[in-house]
């Protein structure tokens, strides 16, 4: 019997693979993170560098067109812990990113099923970004005609009950167990494509709720690239209460525009930018105007182009930890040229940064900052490079202070 078992397993099994389309695949990323006088001071010995690495994996499975599944374990962190000591950094753990099934097309219609842990990411990562690494656990369905597409989310954001709470029968009051709410997302993106894809228009909605927690973001994105001229416009407010007595009303809001423009005679770019994030002018009101992402994760001002990792430059990048946070009560003025010949690219920034909401006595002016970019393709094989910014700190840290160095070594590889 368990011999026939066998036999029909290993059956089951074979007849499962060879109807299945099995695609590995993995990527590995290093930065170097570098910096020199931190403190705006030139005479105190003041600067170090370190190396963050992502490794991931993925496995897709595909049977025929609407059935697909998906695996991606990885490890993301700083490393540097002794191979025989056992000292210094610690290494990060492998942990599963992501590991969803995909239902296509159910019914032969354009809609679609998510389920499981995946990432998040829409438009710039403006608003809602599960920060490129864990993903979120959750489902979401997609209705997809080409032109138009709608994801419709219900994720987990944070899970705080579980089986540890599970209680059986009438239990004495001194016994009894609250589970503790979760936290979760509800949403929706829509996206419209216009003249095959070279105009793009965005709108959604969010709603985090905890417990009686609950802001909301209701926005809106344009982005286009129409003979060398490339526009975007993003603009998003939050709504809604924290429940509290008295409810505190979340009001912040954060926009941004921002424009390119290729020269038709050489392969060089001129850009610009504004980008602005609310902060709070009275803390001792019921509403709450500072602006916060949805998943308080970081931002990547036109793709991070100009540091090669996130955030806004490179020197302003180490100013803020190395990861440029959730950049509420700031606005930042950008104006950058690209050459791109091939291969090979090269790009200036400058950066004017500036906090919005001050107390009394206190300056705006973070400071401005100046940063090169040179990357380069290998063979389509690899891509690797450097960033580096000069940071000149505003009055907001003092006067007479001396300027920052700070920067990304950096390369990738994906297969």
């Amino acid at each position: 019997m368990k011999k026939l078992s066998l036999t029909v397993v290993l059956l089951l099994a074979t007849s499962m693979l060879s109807a299945v389309e099995v695609t590995p695949g993995g990527s590995m990323l290093f930065w170097n993170f570098w910096y020199n006088n931190a403190d705006f001071t030139s005479g105190t010995e003041d600067g170090d560098n370190w190396y963050f690495l992502f490794g991931n994996l993925t496995v897709e499975a595909k049977w025929d067109e609407h059935l697909t599944f998906f695996l991606n374990p990885a490890a993301i962190g700083v490393y540097g812990m002794h191979p025989c000591l056992n000292c210094g950094a610690i290494s990060p753990n492998i942990t599963m990113h992501q590991m969803y099934m995909d239902v296509n097309n159910i019914f032969d219609t354009p809609l679609s099923l998510r389920a499981g842990k995946f990432r998040v990411f829409y438009g710039d990562a403006f608003v809602l970004w599960d920060g490129g690494a864990e993903g979120v656990t959750g489902a979401k369905a997609n209705v997809n005609t080409g032109t138009f597409d709608l994801d419709i989310l219900a994720l987990r954001i944070a899970e705080y009950g579980g089986p540890g709470y599970i209680t059986v029968g009438p239990q004495p009051d001194t016994l009894e167990v609250t589970v503790p709410p979760d936290q979760n997302l509800y949403g929706a993106h829509a996206t419209l494509n216009f003249l095959e894809d070279a105009l793009e228009v965005n709108g959604y909605f969010y709603n985090l709720m905890w417990a009686d927690d609950k802001p909301m973001w209701l926005g809106g994105r344009f982005a286009g690239d129409i003979a060398g001229i490339e526009p975007k416009v993003e603009f998003v407010t939050m709504m809604g209460d924290n429940g509290g007595e008295p409810a505190l009303n979340y009001k912040g809001m954060a926009y941004t525009a921002q424009l390119k423009y290729g020269l038709p005679m050489a392969p060089v770019k001129i850009g610009g930018g504004y980008v602005y994030f609310s902060g709070d002018d009275d803390l001792t009101d019921t509403e709450n105007k500072a602006w916060s992402n949805v998943l308080q994760s970081v931002y990547m001002y036109d793709g991070a182009a100009a540091t090669g990792f996130l955030g806004f430059g490179p020197g302003h990048l180490i100013v803020t930890g190395g990861f440029c946070p959730n950049p509420s009560n700031m606005n930042v003025i950008n104006g950058n040229l690209e050459f791109n010949p091939g291969a090979f690219t090269a790009r200036a920034d400058l950066f004017m940064y500036s906090w919005n909401e001050v107390p009394e006595g206190v300056d705006q002016a973070v400071g401005n900052e100046v940063s090169l970019v040179l990357k380069y393709n290998y063979r389509d094989l690899i891509t690797f490079g450097a960033s580096a910014g000069y940071f000149m700190p505003g009055a907001y840290y003092g006067e007479d202070l001396d300027a920052m160095l700070g920067g990304v070594f950096f390369f990738n590889k994906s297969f």
